[in-house]
Parts: C-alpha cells; structure tokens; sequence
C-alpha cells in the first residue's frame, strides 16, 4: 500500500488549488522556497554577442537587433528530474559586449559597462528562479514537478513586467 508523507500531500493539494484559482497561495510559497538553500547540480554556460557602434543610440539598436529573441540579454534555465528524483540545473546565459571597445569614446564605454552591470544583475533574477524551481522540486520529491516549473516560468514574465526587463534596476543605455 502507498502511503503519502504529510508534506507531499499538502503540496498536491497546494498545486491543485494554484492550478483552479491562478495564483498561488502564500502556502505554496512556503513549499517552493522550503529547500532553496539545499546545494543542486548546476550547469551555468555563458555566451556575448559583439555589438558596435560610437552612439547609444546605435548600440541600443544593436541590441534590440541582436539580442537573442529580440532582447537585450536573455536567461534560459531548464530543470530535469529523473524518476528516481535526482534533480539537476541547467542555465544560460547570453549578453552583449562592445564588438570594438577602442572606438568607443570613454563616456559612452563607461555607460554601456554600468547598464551592462544592471543588465546582469536583473539576469540573476532569473537565475535565481530558476534555482528556486529546481529547488522547489527536490523539496518535493519531484511530485508535481511541472506545475512548479509554470510557476516559476510565470514569477520570470511576472519579474520582467515589474521590472520592465530591467529598465527600473537601471539596466538603461541613456545618451
């Protein structure tokens, strides 16, 4: 006969009521964040890609242009899980740099490193929900594995929309 340990059954019916009403309750915070400092294997690839230009103008366009999925940067993180529960990360990550630094003036150079700070801090962000999600299901046995991965999916276009990708943490390249 299975018998269901107490956490895995409020988690199921936490997941359940989420799923009827939209959003999720303070209680499936609890369960979600219940593991986030348990260590998980992680894979973290990081790529650039050059953009050029000698005005903010022209580099924001660069970005817009070659950012991937039309983004400035972008964030990828995909959880696995195996049927025996053995949970595993994996992120990437993808940035502009100045294609040509040395033909950048200095003024120009200095902005474009202070919003590419921003810019990689509000991608930790998403790093870390990403870290939260594979958390979230090793806390959970892996039992319900997918509807935490929509959650978390769901808290990373949440986080983009609040933050206007990064815009209000002052991921910005003014003139």
């Amino acid at each position: 006969m299975w018998r269901a340990r107490p956490a895995l059954v409020l988690l199921l019916l936490v997941l359940t009521a989420t799923a009827s009403i939209g959003a999720p309750p303070a209680t499936l915070h609890k369960v979600i964040n219940k593991a986030s400092s348990a260590p998980l294997p992680e894979s973290l690839f990081e790529s650039t890609y050059a953009v050029y230009g000698k005005t903010a103008e022209a580099l924001r366009h660069q970005m817009s242009a070659r950012g991937p999925h039309g983004y400035w940067a972008y964030t990828n993180w995909t959880v696995r899980w195996s049927r025996d529960c053995h949970v595993s990360l994996r992120i990437s990550l993808r940035l502009p740099r100045l294609g040509n630094p040395a033909s950048v003036p200095a003024a120009l150079r200095a902005r474009f490193d202070t919003m590419l700070r921003h810019l990689r801090r509000h991608e930790d962000g998403h790093m870390q929900n990403g870290r939260s999600a594979a958390a979230a299901i090793a806390a959970a046995h892996c039992v319900g594995a997918n509807a935490i991965i929509q959650y978390w999916a769901e808290q990373d276009d949440i986080y983009d929309r609040q933050t206007d990708h990064g815009a209000t943490q002052g991921a910005v390249l003014a003139e």
